[in-house]
């Protein structure tokens, strides 16, 4: 892997769009209500369309999610390798397997996954997707983008997840359990 290319910036390193609007959706990889929204993201940027929406996606730990952290960092250097539609790969393998990652348990402190170290993680992801995902995990560029996007989101008022941003603004009206049309209908309302 050539680790020399130029690195993309932590907002550009999950991005896709050239739009006027900038719609920021904070995730979590083993929030349920984050793995709703991850199916409906590529559908909302094919419906809006790429020269009206830039869609930024931003990973943002929540620390309850006991693996949240390790998940995190498999997707930014599957990015940083692969380029965005490497890390949205992983991402989506994450959300479809969550069970997987997740603790069982009001108190997210039982389960399997209480079993599992950091390296395990990193293989059962890398088998998911069928990525070697061993060198980029440990990349020196993944802690600073994974630092720069809780940054971000610390900056903007994030405390949950998934969190909807557009053009710099909160828009709690904006919900994992609404549909696409939905979203596209509240984004066409706000410019």
């Amino acid at each position: 892997m050539d680790m020399a290319a130029a690195k993309p910036s932590f907002q550009q390193v999950l991005s896709w769009g050239a739009g006027p609007m900038a719609l920021d959706v904070f995730l979590d990889p083993t929030c349920p209500f984050c793995a709703r929204t991850v199916p409906k993201l590529m559908p909302l940027l094919q419906a809006m369309g790429e020269r009206r929406l830039t869609l930024r996606l931003f990973l943002y730990d929540q620390p309850w999610h006991l693996w949240s952290g390790p998940l995190i960092r498999c997707i930014l250097g599957a990015a940083l390798v692969g380029g965005p539609a490497q890390g949205l790969a992983v991402l989506e393998a994450i959300t479809a397997h969550r069970d997987d990652f997740t603790c069982t348990q009001a108190l997210h402190a039982e389960g399997p996954a209480m079993d599992m170290t950091p390296r395990q993680v990193v293989r059962k992801v890398s088998a998911l997707t069928g990525l070697d995902l061993a060198e980029p995990y440990g990349l020196e560029a993944v802690t600073t983008l994974f630092r720069q996007q809780t940054r971000y989101g610390r900056q903007n008022g994030v405390w949950m997840t998934p969190t909807f941003m557009v053009n710099g603004l909160v828009q709690p009206s904006l919900e994992s359990g609404q549909s696409v049309e939905a979203w596209v209908g509240a984004l066409s309302a706000l410019g």
